[in-house]
């Protein structure tokens, strides 16, 4: 890679741009704008601009391991919080976890190793042994018994007894509702089938790990299950050091900037689409969620990747305007909240991006279709307004619903997800 070749064209994208400025942040002990990286998106260009104003010097705070303490409670974040809150049925649309159900299939599998490998990462990564406790924090129990799956054997089954008992538990499992005050927050099972495959189960609740933590999991589990390494090198830090430090954030001057940003926002910010329903959610007492996907052929995806590059924006920013457009048909208003899910690993420690944990943050997004534009000009609009978001992501998405609810005297939710 060269000083005069593009980030973009090169297969950047906004997570990428984001772990660029985190990285720059680390070496060099300075903060850089989101959006000069979409603006000057060669290192050159970028070298020039840190020359001048661009860069402002920051000090995030950084991890302070405590040994002596892992043990002891430490608080939620604020997704954890909304996910431990929201499987009760306290609010509209509860009752109901969020959680990951997937299964995976195989011809062959040893069980033992299997076990083995799963207690390994168990004992590895301590928020796999994650509990809440009573008064609504989390905790890390030192010591937790062996974890052993459980084993569905339909091999002497008739073929109608096998897909009737596998059936029950994939709907058992796909909605399953974990209580969080008890260990596991997990479970995984092996059903073994007529002709001796197998399929694995996994049901996981999120307040213990997401989607980037899934993927550490999963890298990690099948390296020691296949005997690529007996023993994987120490994290020098955990998740609790990282929610603790993270939480000292409010006391420096991005997150007063962000939150002065957002609050400033707040008078003029639209409610979310107005959508016709069914019926109203409060008569839904047990939620069923279904997975409905389409996926592009890799010819098909290239030439919708020319596309978006030559339009000068990222993939992500191009699928949030196909949503918001679709929304947009089907609501009373054109004009609405979106809310979106970010990755947020802030620099803290060189291990941080070993941790299995909950990272999630929030960042709402302002969708305005007002004024007639074409689609090429809502997507640039889309993205100046998500960089200048992402800007200030100190100040999270849930504390600025929780602004809103107090300032506007009543509980206000912003539902619709990307």
């Amino acid at each position: 890679i060269g000083i005069n070749d593009n980030f973009f064209e090169l297969g950047g994208h906004s997570l990428r741009a984001m772990n660029v400025m985190s990285l720059i942040h680390k070496t060099l002990k300075v903060e850089v704008p989101l959006k000069e990286i979409f603006n000057r998106p060669t290192i050159k260009q970028l070298s020039e601009a840190m020359k001048g104003t661009v860069a402002k010097a920051i000090t995030l705070p950084q991890i302070i391991t405590n040994e002596k303490e892992k043990y002891e409670p430490f608080p939620l974040t604020d997704v954890q919080q909304a996910y431990w809150i929201g499987r009760s049925n306290f609010y509209e649309l509860g009752n109901i976890g969020t959680h990951v159900y997937t299964e995976a299939y195989f011809q062959e599998l040893d069980i033992k190793k299997f076990n083995d490998a799963l207690n390994y990462m168990i004992q590895r990564h301590d928020m796999l042994r994650m509990v809440v406790t009573e008064d609504g924090r989390q905790r890390i129990p030192e010591h937790v018994e062996n974890y052993q799956i459980q084993i569905l054997d339909l091999q002497r089954m008739t073929a109608e007894e096998e897909d009737r008992l596998f059936l029950a538990i994939r709907n058992e499992l796909s909605h399953q509702v974990f209580k969080g005050t008890g260990w596991p927050l997990f479970d995984i099972r092996a059903t073994i089938f007529r002709d001796g495959t197998y399929k694995l189960h996994y049901s996981i609740d999120l307040l213990i790990m997401d989607a980037a933590s899934q993927m550490i999991f999963y890298n990690e589990f099948v390296s020691i299950y296949n005997n690529e390494a007996k023993k994987l090198p120490k994290i020098n830090s955990t998740f609790r050091d990282y929610v603790l430090a993270e939480q000292s954030l409010k006391e420096k001057g991005q997150y007063k900037n962000s939150q002065k940003y957002w609050l400033d926002r707040i008078p003029n910010m639209p409610g979310r689409p107005e959508l016709p329903l069914a019926k109203p959610p409060s008569e839904i007492t047990t939620p069923r969620f279904e997975r409905r996907e389409v996926s592009l052929g890799p010819d098909q995806w290239m030439a919708l990747q020319g596309k978006i590059k030559k339009a000068g924006v990222t993939p992500t920013v191009f699928f949030i305007q196909c949503f918001g457009q679709i929304i947009a048909q089907w609501s009373k208003g054109s004009h609405f909240m979106l809310n979106l899910t970010l990755f947020n690993r802030l620099p803290l420690h060189e291990d941080v991006n070993k941790i299995i944990g909950d990272f999630t943050s929030l960042t709402l997004l302002e969708i305005d279709y007002r004024e007639t534009k074409i689609f090429s000009e809502q997507l640039k609009d889309i993205q100046a307004r998500l960089w200048d978001d992402l800007e200030h992501k100190y100040f999270s998405g849930v504390e600025v619903q929780r602004e809103i609810s107090r300032t506007r005297g009543e509980t206000v939710f912003f539902p619709v997800v990307i």
